[in-house]
């Protein structure tokens, strides 16, 4: 739907495409919108500006273990542990 929506605001050929027309129009495609909300939500998260109740939402791998390792400060989800 949104493809077919880029082509019609860009009076463009149904079968165009859609990725330079997505750039000429200056808009992101769902994949990279959706994109872009994570990356705000987790910069948002990482300097305490949300809510509280998305405090202990997230925690750092080296919460969980102390192996010294290259995501060691990276965030993982409560809901992505199994313990």
């Amino acid at each position: 739907m949104q493809k077919r929506a880029v082509r019609a605001m860009s009076n463009s050929d149904y079968l165009a495409h859609s990725a330079p027309l997505f750039r000429k129009l200056n808009i992101l495609d769902i994949y990279k919108l959706n994109t872009h909300c994570i990356g705000k939500f987790m910069f948002s998260y990482s300097r305490d500006l949300l809510p509280e109740c998305f405090d202990n939402l997230f925690i750092f791998n080296n919460q969980i273990h102390d192996h010294n390792t290259r995501a060691a400060t990276k965030y993982r989800s409560h809901a992505c542990m199994s313990h």
